[in-house]
């Protein structure tokens, strides 16, 4: 028996260049895709207030819920990423009815993710790739955002401690090269399309030139 598939765009211009919809109705149940703090034209909403983009969006999740006829009280699993876990409680009051007691049984988690900073020219190279390469980055990316092993990799050492290199295959070969040992954030130093063997010696090199100035500039704050 086929089970009815019923889709909610939220219009705002990733939709299309993702392939993605904000909420997705199968059957009896709801899956509603990761929300961020945007208005309808995808600008961001409370910038550096993390109460007020949790505020919107949850009005985003509301939003396509009314849409299928459903409410927040048929809510039954929240996960809210931050990424500074110090200030889980602003989000979680964002969360919390004004009455302070929920009215429905629901499981809230909230993770800690660090965020992605991008070096020299790699984000621009990463969004150069083909599209089933440059989804498979993201993936991998987003493992090692929540402290997760990326599932093909290898250590670079001779780029510098604690550096890795995440290997994809989608056609030909993809390699992101990129540090996470660091708190404060998941460091990418180059990312490339590999076509011999060997990693060419000015891809390394680039590599080593950028820890190098990540790390100095580390040590000088």
């Amino acid at each position: 028996m086929k089970v009815k598939r019923h889709k909610i765009f939220s219009g705002t211009p990733w939709e299309p260049k993702v392939g993605y919809a904000a909420a997705v109705q199968v059957g009896d149940l709801v899956f509603v895709s990761g929300t961020t703090a945007t208005d309808p034209l995808g600008k961001i909403v409370g910038a550096g207030d993390l109460y007020a983009q949790t505020v919107q969006a949850i009005k985003n999740i509301q939003s396509a819920l009314e849409r299928l006829g459903l409410t927040l009280d048929h809510e039954v699993r929240t996960r809210m990423y931050v990424t500074d876990i110090s200030r889980w409680e602003e989000a979680g009051r964002a969360r919390a009815p004004p009455s302070g007691a929920l009215t429905h049984d629901i499981r809230l988690d909230i993770m800690t993710v660090k965020p992605i900073s991008w070096l020299g020219d790699s984000r621009e190279r990463v969004r150069g790739f083909p599209s089933e390469a440059r989804a498979a980055a993201g993936f991998e990316l987003w493992e090692v955002q929540q402290g997760k092993e990326p599932s093909d990799w290898k250590p670079m050492p001779s780029v510098g401690l604690g550096v890795r290199e995440i290997r994809v295959r989608a056609g030909n070969a993809y390699r992101l090269i990129y540090v996470a040992r660091f708190s404060e954030a998941v460091f990418v130093l180059h990312a490339f399309e590999k076509k011999s063997r060997k990693t060419s010696r000015i891809d390394l090199e680039l590599a080593r030139a950028r820890f190098r100035a990540l790390v100095q500039e580390r040590r000088q704050r």
